[in-house]
């Protein structure tokens, strides 16, 4: 990883110098900044063209563009604050290159929006990360991303509305489904597993079991299923971030619906 709070002076459309990354996300037109390492990436850029008539007006000029510098000098250093933080988490849970991307534009949004202030970094990007993981049909386990960030009770999910809300983002439901990619990528379950998986979550699915419940249980249960007690509950419940009761009474949720 690229030495945080280096800037490397650049054109547009190069790759980025720190992991030779081409995903790149625009900030207030000057800059840029690589949304796999956090390495900043700017645009040389032009003295004012404005023409002082006299001293005054040179003091004045000189304000405005020191102000300039020290506000885009400001978003650069929480920038790349805050993508260091997103490549950290997101290599800690593996996510794909579309929600790694998705997350940075996010993330970006909200630094513009200055809906940092007050918050912790880790907090915010957290959020975004499962919201962006949602979006992009591969979610994390959200009390996963919980512990690690070291956010506490329902914070996390309360952050994670605000945001939405604040730059007009559409929550996105997710269903049991949606977290085999996550969990088997964990469990190492190979194709026929998952499969057999699926078709458990298929069987059940119009029998309305799942209705206002963690979804990430239900894929955790099956999983446990398809992998025919190769796993512990407790296992599996460590690696979804639900308590092992939690799979067992899904379990026996999917067996009421008629999966054997």
């Amino acid at each position: 990883m690229p030495e945080r709070g280096k800037v490397f002076e650049a054109g547009r459309d190069k790759p980025c110098p720190g992991c030779g990354s081409t995903e790149l996300v625009t900030v207030a037109e000057q800059n840029q900044f690589c949304a796999n390492c956090g390495f900043v990436v700017r645009d040389d850029r032009s003295p004012p063209t404005e023409q002082p008539s006299d001293e005054d007006d040179v003091d004045q000029i000189e304000v405005r563009w020191e102000d300039l510098y020290a506000v885009s000098d400001s978003t650069e250093a929480r920038l790349r604050d805050v993508f260091a933080t997103l490549y950290a988490l997101a290599s800690e849970f593996g996510v794909g290159a579309k929600t790694h991307e998705h997350a940075a534009e996010t993330l970006a949004e909200v630094v513009k929006a200055n809906l940092l202030d007050g918050r912790k970094t880790e907090s915010i990007v957290g959020a975004v990360l499962l919201s962006s993981s949602r979006e992009c049909r591969e979610p994390i386990p959200h009390r996963l991303v919980e512990k690690h960030v070291g956010a506490k009770g329902n914070y996390l999910s309360r952050l994670l509305r605000e945001i939405e809300e604040e730059i007009g983002r559409t929550p996105t439901q997710t269903a049991p489904s949606h977290f085999l990619a996550f969990l088997s990528s964990r469990l190492g379950s190979d194709e026929k597993t998952i499969a057999r998986a699926e078709s458990i979550l298929e069987t059940s699915v119009d029998t309305g079991c799942y209705l206002g419940k963690n979804p990430v249980g239900f894929a955790a249960a099956a999983l446990y299923l398809a992998h025919e007690e190769e796993y512990t509950q407790k296992q599996i419940a460590n690696e979804a971030g639900v308590s092992t009761e939690t799979v067992r009474v899904r379990l026996g949720d999917l067996r009421t619906a008629g999966v054997r």
